[in-house]
């Protein structure tokens, strides 16, 4: 092997490992980047069991219950949750097992908000109206959305 040829391979080399080093920064900045906005994360599910708060002694009610996770790295502060009906009407407020809301939400933390049934029903004008989606709002204006999972639509 010439001299030539052994730089030319080793110069081939070089620039190969310093492109994999960029591209594997520029992901890395990328993601940095994304994680640093306010991220939320909504999830929702029927729960049969009355949250601590409550001492029902007859019935058992039935509640939707909102899960918010920040999945962010930035603290987010939960202004308001709200589930949508398929007619545009909202249905504002539920209840937290601590506190009230605004809440603030740092990395990895969550909050539940539950909504009594028996509320959704009141709201729903006809047998046609459905729960469409839940929207989560912030102090900083940002707003969330996730669709109800049809699995909870049919239980209300």
């Amino acid at each position: 092997m010439t001299q030539d040829s052994m730089t030319t391979i080793l110069a081939v080399w070089g620039a190969c490992l310093g492109t994999i080093g960029t591209i594997i920064s520029v992901i890395l900045v990328v993601r940095e980047v994304r994680k640093d906005r306010h991220q939320i994360k909504i999830s929702t599910e029927v729960s049969n069991n009355d949250p601590f708060w409550i001492i029902s002694g007859m019935e058992t009610k039935t509640y939707i219950l909102v899960s918010i996770l920040n999945t962010g790295f930035r603290p987010t502060q939960v202004k308001t949750v709200m589930l949508v009906l398929s007619d545009g009407k909202t249905i504002a407020g539920g209840k937290l097992i601590k506190d009230e809301l605004p809440q603030i939400l740092v990395e990895s933390q969550s909050v539940d908000v539950y909504f009594d049934q028996s509320e959704i029903r009141k709201a729903k004008t006809s047998k046609e109206v459905f729960l469409r989606s839940v929207v989560v709002s912030d102090s900083a204006g940002n707003t969330w959305k996730s669709n109800i999972p049809k699995a909870v639509r049919q239980m209300i």
